[in-house]
């Protein structure tokens, strides 16, 4: 006999979002980072971009938005401008 799954069953089970990587669309970069539509574009065209059959958004990773964040921060002493 088949257990019906309930609220709290379901709860415990592993959610797959959890092992997929976390994605963001342009409109929720500009509104999480604070910056305007020219430097959320400068950071879509920096990174690998995810796009869905038959869904016109596209998506980046934000671990990828992370470390391209990261990777261009500058520190004391630090050129700010790299050449």
């Amino acid at each position: 006999m088949a257990v019906p799954v309930t609220r709290l069953s379901a709860a415990r089970a592993p959610r797959a979002p959890e092992r997929l990587p976390k994605l963001i669309d342009q409109k929720g970069l500009r509104e999480e980072l604070g910056v305007g539509h020219a430097t959320v574009e400068a950071i879509f065209r920096r990174l690998p971009v995810v796009t869905l059959p038959g869904h016109r958004k596209v998506f980046v990773r934000r671990e990828d938005v992370r470390r391209l964040l990261e990777e261009h921060t500058y520190r004391d002493g630090e050129r700010v401008r790299p050449v």
